[in-house]
């Protein structure tokens, strides 16, 4: 080798025995040569090593003495130190000669005459050294005799100063950054405990109790210290612990919060209950952080309180319940639920989300129960952390089933979880500010693990959907048919620029006007897709850059994923080539970005359909899961009524499933399908279709399989394949279940194929009657009891309802007949709780024996009078039905059932945009059918009177938005301002509705006006009208054409009292003009005189058109009406104004700012109102037609709601020790308001008991 001389001593001396009396006598001049500096500092690094080893083994050899003095050992211990950086690196050829140093000075211990030194800092510097050179390469090797020769030192040690405490502590400071350095610095921790734990106490309370670092560099991070102290030697800490409880109620925010931290850790970690046990007042003052004032400690000590949680968990806790310290901790962390500041309350939220993630049935039902409860917090922060944590607990139970074999998933959590997509789709439902953005990917795309295959998927969504109720589903219909409509709109958009593309290339005057009528539907095109975005303005003004955009490819991408039917596959590479085409940079990219993702995933896209069809195609055997396979075609038919375009290239699919599967399920998604292009349906297809179409026990089917032959098949050719089933269904010889089915093939045959109809309209029409004529009666002896008379009643009505209503052509004399027929059968009693001849007929025929008086009043009755209700709404689409069908129809917004009245809601708006609107854009009808529809929105204001809060805002949404879309309607189109196109003249119609309300005084209360209490019996139809005069506002303002339409029916008679004797029309003249004079009394106080000026002043004609059938002249003679009560004729103290937002105006949009003064005018007007709210009870009910004797019948008590109506918003389980005030804090009410329950006009059941719910 390079230095053979030095090899040879490190030999000789290696193998020297310690204390070789003549070995060491003979030393002498080998050590004095070894400390010389030439050789210390040897530029050979090779001879400097040698020398380092000799140096070693001679310090072995004199040991217990030392052949040095202390300045030569200083040099020496440089010379080590130099070696000892050697060890960093294994690899090198300096390693093991590195090593057999360390291992040598270890076996001496020489180290521990560094104490004698009179500078410490070669100790400090050995311990850098060391410390400093162990890494994740060597320290298997290095660790042990490194740790042992830096105790050795501590341990002779008297007491370590605070520089060498901030190198020893300093190593716990890298478990990151070096991790085999702080292992060396926790068993430094536990073997010098000794000589480490009085300067680490003293250290500590110095620190913690008077604020005084005594000079070490790691004051800061003491509280890192603590927590790996407490680690390693919790014993260390035992006097240090309690003196945190200082920090804990220091004036500083700052410092509580990281003590809350620190307190924290602790609690977390293993022995975290027996701390919490042993330090009573320490974790005492933790607990009472829960309401510190600031609310970065609240969130602080949530965040370590919900640690601790999850700790006592994993570490064998089964319930939190069962130990002191974590029942305190979960009881104060769910009241911070309730905290008044949301970010407190959205944090609550987190920690016990993620508690409920780890262990879904570990946490109990109230606090479940309670989280659910903040999914109505009034700050969107909080319902979307609840959002956030939900989605991510069943995705994690999701995750957890397919993982090992869902051994980690028990059947506890699973019923714990549940429930969470359906309350996902029920704040879908209700929260639009979450609804686009945060709902929508929440359960599209979030709800299940992405790594689950297509068949996971699919069967996932069978087992969510069959879970659903109705309103849920309605709102996962809604979901999955807004790509479908963002597809079409996409295509009318594309389809539209290719026609300006070919009028700008033709050229020519003809051609511009073509291409400007083209560019002007493009742009409308783009503005209704922006209203589907989660911000519309701004969405709106980035897809108007594609009328600029140039590139083809761009246009060739958006054409690919608005086509439906396509692969999985074509959709993401035309997603990806859209986006890297329009840049990251641009502002269309995310708008084309939500487009794409929302055209390009969905949870239940083409291949998701065809594996749940290859599974109910190829599992229908023996051991098949029955109640999946149900469900799995309950969900094809609901993905069809969505969204047909996902079947758009699962034909071949589809019609296995209809010849070899489920036929009916096939025939719910080729009713939907559009066959323009598609091959023709085989002939084993089309009889499985007509066997359908003649089945006896599935009325949905019949119906699916006719309108599948309809589209299949054309008219002609359906109609010869259904002729001799219609034949044996008109015979009238099936038994009242196969009826049922019956009428539902007729009605559907009227509505798809209505010239096929009119061959069948008189048999159709004699079969209703007989149903209707009958009603609950039919089959008392055949033991089918109301429940199966009901369901019959109900086919009827709605087969009827679709017969005479067909969806393209005009309406037949036969579909006429039948309309004006059924009409005339539902003023049997059909629309009214009340009636006299419905009462008598139910008693006479139900038994006591089949059921109780108390089921009179119940579903079927229920359901019966909302089918009935529905019939009459649909039919008025293509029929002028009754006025007192429609009256008596329209009292259905104040049925006695909260079902009834908020379906027949629903049908109310579809039958006025029905009448209303036609084409696309949506351009307003003729005169005839516009006034018919000025009925349907009226009945909006009926809503006003609702027990339930939610339906009272409801009506009067929907009753403003359909009067805002007629009136833009109307501007588009040119209308004048006194037309009757205009939504005002919708006020006629309330007028006479009002007037022919069972609820209205009568002509004696009206003339004798306080004397007969007027103003408790109007008080409801006060409400009604304000109701009506605010959905009609426009611009802050009652229209002037709204008012004088009001002083024009002071004026008018009632035209249906026109084949009555005198007395009576002018009784029902009064009625209008007392109705008159209430309406233009309220109109005056509603109206904004300021905003009146800054409106242009049209021109008002002397002379309206009216409702001919409605309104003439009032008679010579009319009386005229008592002085109405002056608190009718004007607003209450407490009335505030409905609040209404303007459809142009973005969510992102920014707040007006309002002055102090109009603050403290709002804020007392609110306080008027909570101090003395209306009481006002309304007119008895009274049925049209009715003496004072038979009014004692038929009258009703006052619908006590308060317990029913709000139970799905007000009925959360709340701990008893709670606070009310704090119970309620911050949580929206939904439940009725006091003024809420006047029930008055709403309909109650026949024996004054409160409606069935």
């Amino acid at each position: 080798g390079p230095c053979p001389r030095e090899q040879r001593v490190a030999a000789v001396l290696e193998d020297a025995p310690q204390g070789d009396r003549g070995l060491t006598s003979a030393s002498g001049v080998l050590g004095k040569q070894l400390v010389k500096r030439h050789l210390l500092g040897h530029k050979d690094q090779d001879v400097r090593l040698l020398a380092a080893v000799c140096l070693a083994l001679l310090l072995r050899l004199h040991a217990p003495d030392c052949p040095y003095t202390d300045s030569q050992m200083q040099e020496v211990f440089g010379l080590f130190f130099w070696v000892f950086r050697r060890l960093a690196t294994p690899a090198g050829a300096t390693f093991q000669r590195a090593l057999q140093v360390l291992q040598t000075v270890n076996e001496v211990k020489c180290c521990i005459l560094m104490l004698d030194f009179g500078s410490e800092e070669p100790l400090l510097d050995l311990f850098r050294v060391l410390t400093g050179c162990v890494n994740p390469s060597n320290v298997g090797v290095v660790k042990q005799p490194l740790t042992q020769v830096l105790a050795g030192v501590l341990e002779a040690a008297d007491q370590p100063s605070v520089a060498l405490l901030d190198v020893v502590l300093g190593t716990l400071l890298q478990k990151e950054d070096n991790p085999p350095a702080y292992e060396v610095g926790r068993d430094l921790l536990v073997l010098a405990k000794a000589v480490l734990q009085p300067a680490i106490q003293q250290w500590l309370n110095s620190v913690i109790v008077d604020g005084r670092s005594l000079g070490s560099e790691l004051r800061n991070d003491y509280h890192t210290l603590i927590l790996e102290i407490h680690a390693s030697a919790p014993d260390v800490l035992l006097p240090v612990l309690p003196n945190l409880s200082i920090e804990l109620q220091m004036d500083d925010p700052g410092k509580r919060r990281a003590a809350v931290k620190l307190v924290g850790e602790l609690l977390a970690l293993p022995g975290g209950l027996k701390m919490a046990e042993q330090y009573r007042g320490l974790f005492h003052d933790y607990l009472a952080r829960f309401l510190d004032k600031d609310s970065a400690v609240r969130r602080e000590v949530l965040q370590g309180g919900g640690r601790m949680l999850m700790a006592a968990k994993e570490h064998g806790l089964e319930d939190w319940a069962a130990n002191p310290a974590t029942q305190q901790v979960f009881s104060a962390l769910r009241e911070r639920l309730s905290d008044y500041d949301e970010k407190v309350r959205a944090e609550a939220v987190r920690v016990l989300g993620g508690l409920f993630a780890a262990c879904p049935s570990g946490l109990p039902e109230e606090a479940r129960e309670e989280l659910r409860t903040r999914g109505r917090d009034k700050k969107a922060s909080v319902r979307e952390a609840v959002v956030a944590q939900l989605v991510g607990a069943f995705r994690g139970f999701i995750a957890a089933m397919h993982a090992d074999g869902g051994a980690a998933a028990a059947d506890e959590d699973e019923d714990a979880v549940q429930w969470i997509p359906g309350y996902l789709l029920g704040m879908y439902r209700q929260d639009a500010e979450l609804r686009a953005g945060v709902l929508e990917s929440a359960v599209l795309r979030d709800l299940l693990p992405p790594e689950l295959s297509v068949t996971q998927q699919a069967s996932h969504w069978v087992t969510i959907h069959s879970g659903l109720s109705r309103p849920e589903q309605a709102a996962l219909h809604s979901l999955l048919a807004k790509p479908a409509k963002l597809a079409a709109l996409l295509r009318g958009f594309l389809d539209r620029r290719q026609d300006a593309r070919k009028a700008a290339a033709e050229g020519g005057e003809e051609s511009q006007g073509t291409r400007a009528a083209a560019v002007g539907e493009m742009g409308r095109k783009l503005q209704s897709m922006a209203m589907l975005f989660p911000n519309p303005a701004r969405a709106h003004d980035a897809l108007k850059q594609l009328l600029e955009v140039k590139d083809n490819h761009v246009f060739r991408d958006l054409a690919a994923l608005a086509t439906p039917g396509q692969e999985a596959a074509v959709l993401q590479q035309a997603k990806a080539s859209l986006l890297k085409r329009v840049g990251s940079r641009s502002q269309l990219h995310g708008a084309l970005g939500y487009l794409a993702e929302a055209l390009a995933h969905g949870p239940l896209m083409r291949d998701h359909l065809e594996s749940l069809i290859d599974g109910l195609v190829g599992e229908g055997g023996e051991g098949a899961n029955e109640a999946f396979q149900e469900a799995a075609a309950e969900l094809l038919a609901f993905v069809a009524s969505a969204n047909i375009g996902l079947f758009a290239g699962s034909v071949p699919a589809v019609m296995r499933l209809l010849c070899d599967g489920i036929p009916s399920c096939a025939a719910a998604v080729l009713a939907k399908m559009d066959w323009e292009g598609q091959e023709p349906l085989p002939k084993e297809g089309k009889q499985q279709l007509l066997d359908l179409a003649a089945s006896t026990s599935d009325a949905a089917a019949c119906k699916h399989a006719v309108r599948a032959l309809a589209r299949g098949f054309g008219p002609e050719g359906a109609a010869e394949a259904l002729s001799p089933i219609l034949d044996r269904i008109v015979a009238g010889s099936l038994e009242d279940r196969a009826l049922a089915c019956g009428l539902r093939t007729l009605g559907e045959v009227g509505r798809s194929l209505p010239e096929l109809f009119e061959t069948y309209a008189k048999g159709f029409g004699d079969i209703v009657e007989e149903v209707l004529e009958q009603g609950f009666c039919r089959g008392r002896g055949e033991g089918g009891g109301e429940g199966a008379a009901c369901d019959l009643v109900c086919a009827a009505l709605k087969a009827a309802s679709h017969a005479c209503v067909p969806d393209d052509g005009p309406v037949g004399p036969g579909a006429t007949q039948v309309a004006e027929r059924v009409g005339a059968s539902l003023q049997g009693g059909w629309l009214d709780p009340l009636s006299e001849e419905s009462r008598v007929q139910a008693a006479s025929c139900v038994d006591s024996e089949d059921a109780a008086p108390s089921d009179l009043a119940d579903t079927p009755r229920d359901a019966a009078r909302l089918a009935a209700a529905a019939c009459v709404a649909r039919l008025e689409r293509s029929h002028a039905m009754p006025l007192e069908t429609l009256y008596e129809a329209g009292m259905a917004m104040q049925d006695p059932s909260r079902k009834v009245r908020e379906a027949f809601m629903t049908k109310a708006w579809r039958t006025a945009q029905h009448l209303y609107f036609t084409g696309a854009p949506p351009r307003l009808h003729g005169k005839a059918m516009v006034d018919r529809a000025h009925f349907w929105l009226s009945l909006f204001s009926l809503a006003r009177v609702d027990p339930v809060k939610a339906h009272q805002l409801r009506g009067f949404g929907l009753g403003r938005r359909l009067a805002e879309s007629v009136r833009g309607a109307c501007n588009a189109q040119g209308v004048g301002p006194a037309s009757i196109l205009r939504p005002e003249s919708c006020i006629l119609h309330a007028v006479h509705l009002f007037a022919h309300h069972p609820d209205f005084p009568d002509v004696a209360a009206l003339a004798d006006g306080p004397a007969a209490g007027l103003s408790e019996k109007l008080s409801s139809f006060k409400d009604m009208f304000i109701c009506l005069l605010e959905m009609l506002s426009h611009r802050g303002t009652i229209p002037q054409v709204a008012r004088k339409l009001l002083r024009m029916c002071e004026r008018l008679g009632d035209a249906t009292a026109l084949s009555k004797d005198a007395e009576e029309q002018k009784a029902a003249a009064l009625k209008i003009r007392v109705l008159s004079m209430l309406g233009s009394s309220l109109a005056q106080c509603l109206a904004d005189p300021a905003a009146d000026r800054e409106q242009r002043a049209d021109a008002m004609p002397d002379k309206f058109t009216v409702p001919t059938r409605k309104f003439c002249k009032a008679p010579a003679g009319t009386p005229v009406p008592a002085r109405l009560p002056s608190e009718l004729l004007q607003l209450s103290d407490g009335f505030v104004r409905a609040e209404v937002r303007s459809p142009e105006r973005g969510r992102a949009g920014k707040p007006q700012k309002r002055t102090r003064p109009a603050k403290e005018d709002k804020r007392a007007v609110r306080k008027a109102a909570r101090a003395a709210p209306e009481q006002r009870s309304p007119p008895a009910r009274r049925q049209p037609g009715r003496g004072a004797k038979d009014m004692a019948v038929g009258a009703l008590a006052e619908a006590d709601t308060s317990e029913g109506e709000a139970s799905d918003v007000a009925g959360t389980p709340q701990p008893e020790k709670r606070p009310r005030a704090l119970r309620e804090r911050n949580v929206e009410a939904a439940s009725p308001q006091p003024e809420a329950k006047r029930a008055g006009a709403v309909r109650r059941s026949a024996r004054g008991r409160a409606p069935v719910q």
